[in-house]
């Protein structure tokens, strides 16, 4: 029960005054206080306000304490078995809805068309094609088979777990098939691979709509037709339809293994102009999008405007360096130019000797020598890549360097020197922060 009717509502008024604050509970201690006005009244053993303080607290996702309201009912009805079986459906532990499925047909209940949508959900969620075949049989034995939002289930159900066959079976069965039938169906073929038998389906439907469009473009993209995502996507424009961020994230991914960064500028324009949520997933895939078109600005712009950074987008942004940059671990030796970046590393040690440096070994390993330890901290792997960066790059373009560890101190001076006496900017983004190095000063004031 996702709300109350009015006439719900009257009736719980009738019963008890406070069972219609029901509606407004927005806490478990909301409910709580009901639950206890409730028992002693005596309400609670009215299978009706029992029911209704069951199935808001299932909306709610309160199972555990909506089981315990339901232990004090004696004669359970097959709405608060319903409500059951479709609370735990969707949750992680979906064995409890055939739990109460056996439970409710045991006490004699006759299920009906809402009891079977919601068990074979479970099935799915439980990625059980046996029990599915199993709720299937129930299914036919009381007569659900022709029921439309059963026969929708089934198609989500058959074609989740694989079994395209049965899938499309129950789809041509369905005498009045909905938006629901078709889109289920499509996803079905798109999950096999099978995107051209998808997209046949996809032109056929009377009508379609913003779920159906991004199963049939994400289902391009995940199959890498990129082409064919960005020019679905074009027409779902063409029609009218307003895309989401669900969809979005499909186009970005497909103009980023495309290399077209004009129509991803565009596509990100239209993201800006529509006002959507910028969220990780969709942030992310922008990274993705403008460092694999060489963009590296955009890349590092919209990183720094992600709502929160995981690993994910972390690695996104280093291999985006790494196509255009390249990259270096610490002491590393595999690089093919390793013999001319060490050179090149000891001619900017001795420029920034002369300008002060002096090295600073706290960073290094503490179980070898002093001499080794001034080793180890020129090996770093941002001074290997500062070194190759001037032996590669001419003028005074920015050199920027993407790190996945925190900079170490010896490292954080050595740059300050470096862009003092090279007049060269550096940006560094290390774990936590930017540094832009400049003049021989960094933007975090050495405090990071």
């Amino acid at each position: 029960m996702s709300g109350f009717s009015n006439l719900v509502l009257r009736k719980l008024e009738l019963k008890n005054p406070k069972l219609s604050l029901l509606e407004s509970c927005t806490t478990l201690s909301h409910l709580k206080i009901i639950h206890a006005h409730l028992i002693r009244a005596h309400t609670i053993f009215d299978v009706f306000a029992a029911s209704c303080l069951i199935s808001i607290s299932i909306d709610k996702n309160l199972l555990d304490y909506a089981a315990q309201v339901f232990y004090q009912i004696q004669n359970p009805n097959l709405f608060i078995y319903n409500s059951f079986i479709r609370g735990f459906s969707g949750s992680k532990d979906p064995d409890k809805s055939f739990h109460f499925y056996v439970q409710s047909k045991r006490n004699g209940l006759v299920p009906d068309n809402l009891t079977y949508p919601f068990l074979v959900k479970a099935c799915t969620q439980k990625g059980s094609l046996d029990m599915g075949i199993q709720a299937h049989g129930q299914i036919i034995r009381h007569g659900f088979d022709n029921d439309v939002y059963v026969q929708n289930s089934l198609v989500t159900m058959y074609s989740t777990l694989g079994d395209i066959k049965s899938a499309s079976y129950v789809f041509r069965r369905i005498s009045c098939l909905d938006v629901v039938s078709w889109t289920s169906m499509v996803a079905g073929y798109i999950k096999s691979g099978d995107v051209t038998s998808a997209r046949k389906l996809f032109d056929k439907m009377p009508e379609k709509n913003l779920v159906t469009w991004s199963v049939m473009i994400s289902g391009y993209t995940k199959n890498r037709f990129f082409d064919k995502a960005i020019e679905l996507y074009f027409l779902l424009q063409s029609e009218g339809v307003h895309a989401n961020e669900t969809v979005m994230v499909s186009v970005i991914a497909s103009c980023a293994h495309l290399g077209a960064l004009e129509l991803g500028e565009r596509a990100h324009d239209y993201i800006l102009r529509n006002k959507m949520t910028v969220n990780l997933i969709l942030g992310t895939a922008l990274v993705d999008m403008y460092a694999r078109c060489g963009s590296i600005d955009k890349a590092i712009w919209v990183f720094d405007q992600l709502p929160g950074r995981d690993a994910l987008s972390w690695t996104t942004l280093i291999a985006g360096f790494a196509m255009h940059v390249h990259k270096f671990t610490i002491g590393d030796k595999t690089h093919p130019e390793i013999q001319q970046i060490e050179r090149m590393w000891e001619e900017i040690l001795g420029k920034i000797r002369l300008a002060g440096y002096t090295g600073n070994n706290d960073d290094a390993l503490f179980d070898i020598d002093e001499e080794e330890k001034e080793s180890n901290i020129h090996r770093h792997s941002e001074k290997l890549a500062i070194a190759y960066a001037i032996m590669r790059t001419k003028g005074h373009d920015p050199i920027r360097i993407v790190k996945n560890l925190r900079v170490c101190e010896d490292c954080h001076t050595a740059t300050k020197l470096i862009s003092k006496v090279y007049e060269r900017e550096l940006i560094v983004r290390d774990r936590n922060r930017f540094h832009h190095f400049k003049g021989g000063a960094c933007s975090c004031m050495d405090y990071w």
